[in-house]
């Protein structure tokens, strides 16, 4: 079985194509992260990637951002409005 640089033939893992990290070159593996970079392309990346860490920070972000919005949007939501 012939497969791209920095890929492991891996039981299990779906053979779709797939772009070679730039910083950490991972291939399919199980402690190696998967993300949908577009149908049907995935990356891969290592636990200490640094674009998976960044990629992580934003998550963890937005993920934050939707919890400060879920607190204040039923108040505003109940406030009547102006030119009603």
């Amino acid at each position: 079985m012939t497969s791209r640089r920095g890929e492991q033939a891996m039981e299990g893992f779906a053979k779709t194509e797939g772009e070679l990290c730039p910083d950490c070159k991972a291939g399919p593996s199980p402690e190696n992260a998967c993300v949908g970079v577009g149908l049907p392309i995935q990356m891969w990346h290592t636990p200490d990637c640094p674009q998976w860490t960044i990629m992580q920070i934003g998550f963890e972000d937005g993920s934050r951002r939707v919890k400060e919005q879920d607190a204040w949007a039923p108040r505003a939501s109940s406030r009547p409005l102006m030119n009603a």
